[in-house]
């Protein structure tokens, strides 16, 4: 073989080392990448999950008040109401 041959084989050889060393460190980055996108996927889908969890129960405490607000509102309406009619009541026999 000539010196050219054995130098483009020597270039060619330096080539394919490198190519395969940059793939090697492709393929760590990518999986590193990989491995902190799904750490952070997950620590996301657990601060959702947490925030759902949080906004459901202050929904339940909510509903809960203001059922708790109706039933006073309604008792009071209700005693109002008694106190009315008895008044009425009173006025009708007076008269």
């Amino acid at each position: 073989m000539g010196p050219k041959v054995v130098e483009y084989e020597t270039k060619f050889n330096d080539l394919e080392t490198l190519i395969q060393k940059t793939d090697d460190a492709t393929k760590a980055l990518i999986k590193q990448n990989n491995d902190a996108t799904k750490t952070r996927l997950d620590t996301l889908e657990q601060d959702i999950n947490a925030r759902f969890d949080r906004l459901e129960q202050l929904l339940t405490q909510n509903v809960d008040n203001l059922h708790q607000q109706l039933n006073h509102s309604s008792q009071a309406d209700k005693a109002l109401l008694a106190d009315l009619l008895v008044h009425v009541s009173k006025k009708l026999t007076t008269v």
